[in-house]
C-alpha cells in the first residue's frame, strides 16, 4: 500500500468526521431549546380625548355607512390628518436642499419669475395654433 503524505491524511480524516457527524446529527431529532420570553417594552398609553372621538365618530357617521369605510375614515382623522396639521402650522418644510431649494423656499414667484409669472395662465391655457407639417 503507498505511503499518504500529511494532507492527503488530512482530507481523508476530515472527510470521516463529517460523515460521523453528518449521520449523527441526522439520526438525533432536534431537541428544541424553551424560548425565553423576551421582555416587550410598551409605549405608554396615548392619553384620550373624549371630546375629539366623539366628533370623529360623529363625522364618520355621516360620511360613511360601510363600516370599514368608516373605520378608514375615523382611523386617518386620528392619525395621518393630524400629521398633515401639524405639519402645516409648523410653517414651511423646505429647510434642507441645495442653496437653489432654499432660496425659492424664501421668494415671492412674482419676483422670481418677473412678467411671466402674472402670464402664467395664458401660457398654461393658451389654444393650440395650428400645425405646421
Amino acid at each position: 500500500m503507498p505511503k499518504l503524505n500529511k494532507n492527503q491524511l488530512k482530507g481523508i480524516v476530515k472527510e470521516c468526521l463529517l460523515e460521523i457527524l453528518s449521520e449523527g446529527l441526522a439520526s438525533e431529532a432536534p431537541t428544541p431549546r424553551p424560548k425565553r420570553r423576551q421582555r416587550v417594552q410598551r409605549d405608554p398609553e396615548p392619553m384620550v380625548n373624549s371630546s375629539f372621538e366623539n366628533a370623529v365618530q360623529e363625522s364618520v357617521n355621516h360620511l360613511a355607512s360601510n363600516s370599514v369605510m368608516a373605520e378608514i375614515f375615523a382611523d386617518t382623522a386620528r392619525t395621518t390628518l393630524q400629521e398633515q396639521i401639524g405639519a402645516e402650522s409648523s410653517g414651511p418644510m423646505a429647510t434642507g436642499g441645495d442653496s437653489a431649494t432654499r432660496q425659492m423656499s424664501q421668494s415671492d414667484p412674482d419676483e422670481v419669475f418677473g412678467e411671466a409669472a402674472s402670464r402664467w395662465a395664458s401660457l398654461a391655457f393658451a389654444e393650440k395654433g395650428p400645425t405646421t407639417e
